[in-house]
């Protein structure tokens, strides 16, 4: 017998996937289009922060956990991580829905980027879809790759004009295409433009 309420809970999920997916696909950028190219994990929410968290959460019979120091059990808790729905509690970091809203609302296309493993975890897609939802994040398409940022860029064309990113060797290469780069990363060089808020790139960018 089906359970009426995994069945509609399936449906639903799958829906929400399938509009969102012909939004972003009915979105067509062009070179002349403002773009921000904006990361997911470590910049709207914060990670490993998230992570470790749900670990907290959902094993606390782990303590200390370091990915230095225990390869393999980090690898194998961030797998459960993905594949049980962690994405969905990640925490949001700050200004998140202001800055994307106000960059969008005075002309502004953001694409998000990310490495997410879609094609492993089927489940991500939702995931991610949803926590965007509820976190009132505004973005005009996501791409998921496993490529390096800037080989997208290039490959695809796109005229980004602002990239955000927690990734230093990133920042390095989209900084050397001549695109303004801002991260949260302290480790970054100094040419790169470092936030703790993406309420301070609104204020240089003239979004507020």
């Amino acid at each position: 017998e089906v359970d009426q309420d995994l069945f509609s809970n399936f449906y639903w999920r799958k829906s929400f996937v399938v509009e969102e997916r012909r939004r972003c696909e009915s979105t067509k950028l062009v070179k002349e289009d403002k773009t921000i190219l904006l990361d997911i994990d470590g910049v709207l929410c914060k990670y490993p922060e998230s992570f470790l968290n749900w670990i907290k959460l959902n094993h606390p019979d782990v303590k200390n956990l370091s990915k230095r120091k225990n390869a393999i059990l980090w690898e194998n808790l961030k797998a459960s991580y993905r594949l049980e729905g962690g994405k969905r509690s990640a925490i949001p970091s700050d200004f998140i829905s202001e800055f994307t809203n106000n960059a969008r609302n005075i002309g502004w296309k953001i694409i998000l980027f990310t490495h997410r493993p879609v094609q492993i975890y089927k489940n991500i897609e939702y995931d991610t879809m949803f926590w965007l939802k509820e976190n009132k994040v505004y973005y005009d398409k996501i791409v998921w790759t496993s490529v390096e940022k800037a080989f997208y860029l290039i490959s695809d064309s796109l005229q980004c004009k602002i990239f955000i990113d927690d990734e230093k060797e990133s920042c390095v290469s989209m900084y050397n295409l001549g695109v303004r780069v801002y991260s949260p990363n302290r480790n970054v060089p100094n040419y790169i433009k470092k936030y703790t808020s993406l309420r301070e790139v609104a204020e240089n960018e003239g979004f507020i």
